[in-house]
């Protein structure tokens, strides 16, 4: 646990459950927080990797997009799905969004299959990326194969 405690991506997402479950108890001012939080990490992972696309930023990217529409379309039932996926991945380091992006095209050196699908979803959570499971390194120099995912 105490390797935890020094993570910085670990505090971020213990952070954004905590502010996603005030916020869906009642606390307005908390979802606002989630946002400004997700958009400054995602700036910091960008200056940090120095690039857009690195699978960090995806990542971050994507979580931010996702409570962006939820604001739009249904936002207790979004902001709920994202509360759930936020603390699965501050609990146990296994994070929905980073293995939905790591099967994209982009991402992926294989063709999409069956065995990809099941070995993406099924891995148990890694330290670095998922994308070394699904994407090896040896295939290409990706840059972005460094998530907690």
């Amino acid at each position: 646990m105490s390797e935890r405690l020094r993570d910085v991506d670990w505090w971020h997402w213990a952070a954004v459950t905590l502010l996603l479950a005030t916020g869906l108890l009642g606390w307005e001012p908390a979802l606002g927080l989630v946002y400004l939080l997700c958009a400054a990490r995602t700036v910091q992972l960008a200056l940090a990797e120095r690039s857009l696309a690195a699978f960090p930023v995806q990542v971050n990217v994507a979580f931010l997009a996702i409570l962006i529409a939820a604001a739009v379309v249904a936002p207790r039932l979004v902001f709920g799905a994202s509360l759930l996926t936020a603390a699965i991945h501050a609990l146990t380091g296994y994070s929905v969004v980073a293995r939905l992006l790591a099967l994209l095209p982009v991402n992926r050196l294989e063709p999409l299959s069956p065995a990809l699908v099941k070995r993406t979803f099924l891995t148990a959570p890694v330290r670095g990326s998922i994308l070394e499971l699904v994407a090896p390194r040896e295939a290409g120099n990706r840059s972005w194969h460094s998530a907690l995912s």
